[in-house]
């Protein structure tokens, strides 16, 4: 929604701003907690003053940490992934330099996203290998 411009107001921004630092914060958490370096409660507390959640949904996003391991980092990673696949499309598409989603037509990042979608539920990289051995539609 960011980069095709649909953020028009800076608190829309700020928002934005806000669930990039919860989902950073996330991650320490998972970790530290799996690691021994961190406690419940310590997690709690982190999660409470570093990234303004109120208490009972820091305990409950910390609980579900504790029971679903490197969920949080598999997210980002998950979501750094998919944008790093995405990244040479448009210019494979011979619509634009690589790197410019904010501005490759709609088509081509619509046939992008539902021919990565259609891959179900591989891991990335052989979606990966799925999307390239596949021909663009759309365009």
């Amino acid at each position: 929604m960011r980069e095709r411009g649909f953020f028009t107001q800076p608190i829309q921004d700020l928002n934005h701003l806000k669930a990039t630092l919860f989902r950073a914060a996330r991650i320490v958490v998972d970790t530290s907690l799996h690691l021994g370096e961190m406690s419940y409660e310590e997690a709690v507390r982190f999660m409470v003053e570093k990234t303004a959640t109120p208490e009972p949904t820091a305990r409950a996003e910390v609980g579900r940490y504790c029971w679903w391991p490197t969920q949080a980092s598999a997210y980002l990673t998950g979501c750094l992934e998919i944008l790093r696949i995405r990244r040479p499309l448009p210019r494979v598409a011979g619509a634009l330099p690589a790197g410019s989603a904010a501005t490759a037509p709609v088509a081509v990042m619509r046939d992008f996203h539902d021919r990565m979608a259609e891959s179900g539920s591989l891991p990335l990289g052989l979606a990966e290998k799925a999307l390239l051995a596949q021909p663009q539609h759309g365009l």
